[in-house]
């Protein structure tokens, strides 16, 4: 049945109504749902504000049922369940904001606390960066950001946060100071520690904090003892006599055991000042063997130093004089120069590059010129230490290159060096287990005088040893230490095994 053009308008005209009808119902309700998340939405905050945490996350919840696309709801959702430990949810909350409004300047911050709780301290030192930008005088994030530097070992980067904190907010003074003392404290630069600690104990009222503070003024004092001494005391058996510590080369290799006492005892003396470490010490070292008093070796030393109170960079130097006598006949002297850089880029893992000059003379020159070893060597190295087992434990990664340049042309050589080291505490109360291996090529620059053949050696140590901590003073050692060197000539072959059992004491 055809419609009449009549009945056509009629037909448009109810269309139209019912268009503007539904549209209308469509923005009452839209604007009714508005108006229920906004009430939603500041009750939530008014419970978030009083505690009640729960109350407020269902408030948060169902204004984000009613309006998917509000902002603020995903942001103090997070703020919820932040104050509820669901750092994990919050995060994916405030991540949800910032994608809404990507100038919510304020998610950053609450973004840095939720990651720094979940110890995923990049993350929050990213956002924490951030939250810096948009406020730059806010107290709390400084805070927060000496918290995660301090949470990731880099005790170095910790310290000028913590410091900007006080300057901002005078009433987080004391935390401020403290935490500023504890980071300068894990570095190692105690007298600035101390300085930090002391200032937080005056204005302190806080016993337990109190508490904490005197616990490590106490353990500054002992580590910056100003008189040092130390002794060590045992008995070791040797299935090759040399002239240890003062040669391990064939030449001097008796090829017969013996057993041995030994003495080792060296007293330091220190002084602290704003720049660093000064000291000085002395030490002497004895062996008394059974039967082979021939290869008793006494070692006398005395050195200087100076270690500078700085990080990331902590630059070292020292220099030592050795005094040798062999079954009380002097053997030899040196003179050593040593310089170290210690890296903490990468805390607490350190990287720490050295060099090394020794000049050395033989007292008792052989009738021989060319094997006269007395002159001087040069060695550049460096070591990579990874710390381990929350930093109980390190991995040592190394390698070195000395050049020697004797008198005589049997001992000029260069010679390169790798070493792997393994320190760990054991499942046995106060008991560390320490590893290790050192792998040497030494390539001698002229014919051996004697074999008229260009000498190459290659030496590997390789060590294991057991310490017992007995007392905050005394504690005791068991190591073994295996020695073998292989050459292209014969002569110089040999092999080492000492056992060692050591009683150790520090004052």
């Amino acid at each position: 049945m055809k419609l009449t053009k009549e009945m056509n308008k009629k037909l448009l005209n109810f269309g139209l109504i019912l268009s503007v009808f539904f549209l209308y119902s469509t923005y009452v309700s839209s604007a009714d749902s508005s108006l229920e998340a906004d009430k939603e939405l500041r009750a939530g905050i008014l419970l978030l504000g009083t505690g009640d945490s729960n109350e407020a996350l269902a408030k948060f919840l169902k204004v984000q049922e009613l309006d998917p696309l509000n902002a603020d709801a995903h942001y103090y959702l997070g703020r919820a369940y932040s104050q509820l430990g669901e750092f994990g949810k919050a995060i994916s909350s405030y991540e949800k904001a910032l994608q809404l409004n990507p100038e919510f300047k304020d998610v950053h911050f609450q973004l840095g606390v939720a990651y720094y709780r979940l110890k995923q301290y990049r993350n929050a030192v990213e956002e924490l960066k951030e939250a810096e930008k948009y406020s730059p005088k806010d107290a709390m994030v400084y805070y927060y950001q000496g918290a995660n530097y301090y949470g990731m070992k880099k005790y170095y980067k910790s310290v000028a946060p913590f410091r900007k904190v006080r300057e901002l907010d005078s009433s987080l003074t004391v935390l401020s100071y403290y935490w500023e003392g504890v980071s300068l404290f894990q570095q190692g630069v105690y007298k600035k520690a101390e300085d930090s600690l002391q200032e937080a104990k005056r204005i302190s009222t806080d016993p337990k904090l109190e508490k904490s503070i005197n616990e490590l003024l106490e353990a500054i004092k002992k580590q910056t003892k100003t008189i040092g001494f130390n002794a060590t005391m045992g008995i070791e058996y040797d299935d090759n006599v040399t002239l240890q510590p003062v040669s391990e080369d064939v030449a001097a290799s008796s090829g017969k055991e013996d057993s041995r006492a030994v003495i080792d005892a060296k007293f330091t003396g220190r002084k602290f000042s704003p720049w660093g470490e000064f000291g000085g010490s002395y030490s002497v070292y004895q062996s008394l063997h059974q039967d082979l008093s021939e290869y008793n070796v006494q070692d006398h030393t005395a050195s200087i130093y100076f270690s500078a109170d700085s990080r990331p960079l902590q630059p070292f130097i020292q220099y030592s004089y050795d005094y040798c006598l062999v079954d009380n006949d002097k053997f030899m002297e040196k003179h050593t120069l040593f310089s170290a850089m210690n890296i903490a880029w990468f805390s607490p893992h350190t990287t720490q590059s050295y060099s090394q000059y020794e000049k050395f003379n033989y007292f008792d020159s052989p009738g021989d010129a060319d094997q006269n070893r007395t002159g001087y060597a040069n060695t550049l190295g460096l070591n990579q230490f990874f710390s381990i087992m929350n930093d109980k434990g390190y991995i040592k990664v190394g390698g070195a290159y000395k050049g020697n340049n004797a008198d005589g042309s049997d001992w000029d050589y260069y010679s390169w060096k790798a070493v792997l080291g393994l320190s760990v505490p054991l499942p046995i109360s106060n008991t560390t287990l320490q590893a290790g291996g050192e792998y040497a090529t030494d390539n001698f620059l002229n014919e051996d005088s004697i074999f008229n053949e260009k000498r190459k050696d290659t030496n590997l140590d390789a060590w294991l040893k057991l310490i017992y901590k007995i007392n905050e003073n005394w504690d005791a050692s068991l190591s073994y230490k295996h020695i073998t060197n292989n050459s292209n000539i014969d002569f110089y072959e040999y092999r080492r095994n000492v056992t060692s059992l050591f009683v150790n004491y520090n004052f």
